[in-house]
């Protein structure tokens, strides 16, 4: 479930950005950084252009947006390498609503603490395409995709998502593309949040807390029951145009509180 922090930025999501790298206007004075259009190998240094742009006079949102049909495989891994350096700032990686986000775009998204594609966006794999690879040859077109086989998958484990995605997408054609169904984004670990980071933080929370794994995950099913009406009257609120931060931070008071509750065992 997403966090109330992140419902917040949904009304954003439909603006239409014409740069490659381009900085939204959140909430609270927040910077959300999007990445849209194809990639080409300057985006790396355009990234961090606007990073340093949007720290030098305010704060940097933990959510970064995705709209991109894909392009340099390289460029791609280096941004997704930076992403989980950088966890600080890039813990979010978001594919809105009526976005896409494929081919090597899909590293990308590997690469998020918290991976949300959400419904109604488009995740499309297929096999990464290499301009340059003119050789007539099968063998040394064999050799060609081990070597970027081993990059692709080093990456993949590295950011813990499932190195068999890879496998399926060097079989689908590069002029062609599968849609991956939410199961399929969840097999591959390109749904939801890192396991292990999962694992460290839900020890950390009941550490705080003063309670067992287990226990904490009793309060998790139960805070899932008991405030999920809540949560969607706070889901509602972010995604409606009408109204305003003050009133949108009310609608999700009342899920806050019922979760502060709950989670401290209270309720």
């Amino acid at each position: 479930m997403l966090n109330a922090i992140t419902a917040g930025l949904m009304i954003i999501y439909s603006l239409n950005v014409l740069a490659d790298i381009s900085i939204i206007d959140g909430r609270d004075d927040l910077k959300t950084i999007m990445i849209s259009g194809k990639i080409t190998p300057s985006d790396f240094n355009t990234l961090i252009e606007k990073e340093k742009e949007i720290l030098s006079v305010g704060k940097l949102d933990q959510t970064v947006l995705l709209d991109s049909p894909g392009g340099d495989l390289t460029t791609a891994i280096k941004i997704g390498r930076y992403f989980r350096k950088s966890k600080k700032y890039y813990r979010f990686v978001m594919v809105p609503s009526g976005s896409v986000c494929a081919s090597s775009c899909v590293l990308i998204l590997a690469a998020g603490i918290h991976k949300l594609p959400l419904d109604g966006s488009s995740i499309i794999i297929h096999r990464p395409f290499i301009d340059k690879n003119d050789s007539l040859d099968s063998g040394q077109q064999k050799r060609n995709y081990k070597k970027i086989e081993k990059i692709v998958k080093d990456y993949l484990s590295e950011v813990n998502v499932e190195t068999r995605l890879y496998d399926d997408m060097f079989r689908i054609d590069s002029d062609n593309g599968k849609l991956l169904s939410k199961d399929e984004l969840v097999s591959y670990g390109l749904y939801g949040d890192d396991p292990f980071y999962k694992e460290a933080n839900e020890a950390r929370r009941a550490k705080e807390l003063g309670i067992t794994k287990s226990e904490l995950y009793r309060r998790e099913g139960r805070k899932d029951i008991l405030c999920t009406p809540y949560w969607s009257q706070c889901q509602q609120a972010a995604i409606n145009p009408g109204m305003d931060d003050e009133s949108k931070d009310k609608a999700c008071a009342p899920y806050a509180e019922c979760e502060d509750e709950v989670l401290n065992g209270r309720r």
